[in-house]
């Protein structure tokens, strides 16, 4: 008789992409999420993993399915942001992030453009 040691998990994970057309990006991305009734804000590049590099020809045809947010910046002023999240983590931003999604209201950092994500149950 075979056994089964698997186990299955309610976790789930959230993936996002922002485009980056600020002039200094080594300043902090901030996004604000409400966590037990407060509003908390957090630094996106301090406690999220980020995606690997987009190459540029991926990049470019991003950029031009995005031309109606992108279309005033030039290519080399993007950078683009791969972002993931799981809500298995203990970080509390990137429960958030699961939870809740991302919307540019929640983005408070400016010249930060939220291109595509997914998440959110509330």
């Amino acid at each position: 008789m075979k056994i089964k040691v698997d186990f299955v998990t309610n976790s789930s994970s959230s993936s996002f992409l922002l485009a980056d057309v600020r002039k200094n990006k080594t300043r902090p991305i901030k996004v604000q999420f409400p966590i037990a009734g407060k509003f908390r804000t957090f630094n996106l590049l301090d406690v999220l993993p980020l995606g690997d590099y987009v190459e540029e020809e991926e990049k470019r045809r991003i950029i031009d399915e995005n031309s109606d947010k992108l279309n005033k910046y030039c290519f080399d002023e993007i950078d683009l942001i791969p972002v993931w999240a799981s809500d298995s983590s203990d970080d509390p931003l990137q429960a958030g992030l699961c939870n809740c999604g991302i919307r540019e209201e929640n983005i408070k950092t400016k010249n930060i453009i939220l291109l595509w994500g997914e998440g959110g149950s509330q």
